[in-house]
C-alpha cells in the first residue's frame, strides 16, 4: 500500500500501512512523517536500556518494548525508542495500552521533536509516570517525573549530566544509572 506524503491518513489506515512497510515513519496530526535512521550510538544505548530495564523490572507487571507504537493523541502515533507499558495486552496490539515510562534517544534530528512535541503528546498521557531523553552523544538525559498518575508533572525537565548521574524513577523503583545507559560506549570527552 502506497501512503501519498502531504495528504491526511486515519490512524487504523496508518496502523495498518506501517505493519506493512519497512519505512521509518509516525503519524503526526494525521500525515505521515518519515524518522531518521539511527546511528551505531543511538541504538547501543537503546540497547543498553533495554537490556538494563529487563534486568530490573518485574515482568509480571511490566513490559518493556522497543520502537512500539504509542497512541499519543489525535491523529497521532509515535515509535518511542524503549516504551515501559504494563504487561498483558494482547499479543497483536499495536500500540501500548498503559504506558508508564517513555525513553527517546535524541539525535540531531530528532532534538527539536524529542525534547519538544513529543513533551506536549506525551505528558497528556494519563498512565505515563516518566519521560526520559537520552543524548546519543554524552552522557545526559533530560527527565520529566511524577510521583503517581494524580500528580502533575513539574516543568522544566530535571537534567542528569555524567556517568555518575543516576536517575531515580521513584514511581516504578527504579535507578537508572548513566553509567549503565552508556556502558561499552565510547564518546568524546567523556
Amino acid at each position: 500500500m502506497n501512503i501519498l506524503t502531504g495528504q491526511p491518513i486515519d490512524k487504523a489506515a496508518f496502523i495498518a500501512w506501517s505493519a506493512e512497510t519497512e519505512a521509518r515513519c509516525e503519524l503526526v496530526a494525521g500525515y505521515v512523517v518519515e524518522v531518521p535512521r539511527v546511528t551505531r550510538g543511538h541504538a547501543l544505548v537503546v540497547g543498553n536500556v533495554l537490556f538494563y530495564l529487563h534486568k530490573l523490572l518485574d515482568r509480571r507487571r511490566w513490559a518493556t518494548l522497543k520502537n512500539f507504537g504509542l497512541d499519543a493523541g489525535s491523529d497521532t502515533v509515535r515509535y518511542p525508542d524503549v516504551v515501559v507499558d504494563r504487561a498483558g495486552g494482547n499479543g497483536t496490539d499495536y500500540t501500548a495500552t498503559a504506558p508508564a515510562l517513555l525513553i527517546e534517544v535524541l539525535s540531531p534530528e530528532t532534538a527539536a521533536t524529542d525534547l519538544g512535541d513529543k513533551v506536549a503528546e506525551y505528558l497528556r498521557l494519563p498512565t505515563l509516570l516518566a519521560y526520559i531523553v537520552l543524548s546519543e552523544d554524552e552522557p545526559k538525559a533530560w527527565a520529566r517525573m511524577r510521583a503517581s498518575v494524580a500528580d502533575k508533572f513539574p516543568p522544566p525537565p530535571r537534567i542528569f549530566a555524567g556517568r555518575d548521574a543516576i536517575i531515580h524513577v521513584a514511581p516504578l523503583q527504579l535507578d537508572l544509572p548513566l553509567a549503565e545507559m552508556y556502558a561499552d560506549i565510547e564518546i568524546s570527552g567523556s
